[in-house]
């Protein structure tokens, strides 16, 4: 079965039968591990595979695709917007790294197509999209700068607003790498774009801002130092 939409039944049935065939002391171990640190303990990717095949033989096509230098920029294109519809699935964006798919996609993040930055940046937006776990391989990949890099210069507007929502995924409610974009400037990047970009960007740039001031006084403070809210105010009116 997979594990993007569709009957959960051969998901249910396999959990079932690990829990059945697994050591209880081991078991309490990794659970209380995991409730130390926040983090899942490594799953064997063969595992993955048996349980998953079709998700996860798709996901490595795409990736070979992608690795592949010969590769035209149409199916370029069109690996990314596969590997972008598997990671709507929470448990398939957090494979996309087991199988080494997380450096293909940020290499790609940087191509000299915009179409195919395009498609790299709504991959990232997608995995981190509501997920910690990407959120932090993500950054641990050193996508914070390379998103960061398509927010701050990129020209092409489809190519800097997929950015901008992967830059608003990847911070939203993560300290560490809320802590990473403000050492990289980057609130006046944003602000800038809040002043001047294009209406479409500006709605991205206003949203973003909106959830970094409801999750900490922090950023309410340095906007008024930077005399944010005027430049709001500006917008508005």
């Amino acid at each position: 079965a997979a594990r993007r939409g569709g009957d959960g039944g051969g998901l249910q049935a396999a959990l079932a039968w690990g829990l059945e065939h697994s050591d209880p002391q081991v078991l309490s171990e990794q659970a209380a591990q995991t409730r130390a640190t926040g983090t899942l303990p490594q799953v064997d990717t063969k595992w993955m595979d048996a349980l998953f095949p079709d998700d996860i033989a798709r996901m490595r096509e795409c990736v070979a695709v992608l690795s592949d230098e010969s590769t035209q920029d149409e199916h370029r294109q069109e690996a990314l917007e596969t590997l972008q519809y598997y990671c709507e699935s929470i448990d398939l964006a957090n494979d996309l790294p087991k199988i080494g798919g997380l450096p293909v996609v940020l290499r790609h993040a940087t191509h000299p197509t915009a179409s195919v930055r395009e498609k790299a940046a709504w991959v990232l937006g997608t995995m981190v999209h509501n997920n910690p776990q990407c959120q932090t391989k993500v950054a641990e990949e050193g996508g914070t700068k390379v998103i960061m890099e398509l927010v701050r210069k990129e020209t092409d507007e489809g190519v800097r607003a997929k950015a901008l929502n992967a830059l608003s995924g990847l911070i939203s409610h993560h300290a560490t790498n809320q802590r990473e974009f403000m050492e990289d400037e980057g609130l006046p990047v944003v602000m800038d774009i809040v002043a001047h970009g294009s209406e479409g960007l500006r709605t991205r740039a206003v949203f973003l801002m909106g959830k970094l001031v409801a999750q900490a006084d922090v950023y309410a403070h340095s906007l008024q130092e930077m005399n944010g809210f005027h430049v709001f105010l500006d917008v508005l009116r």
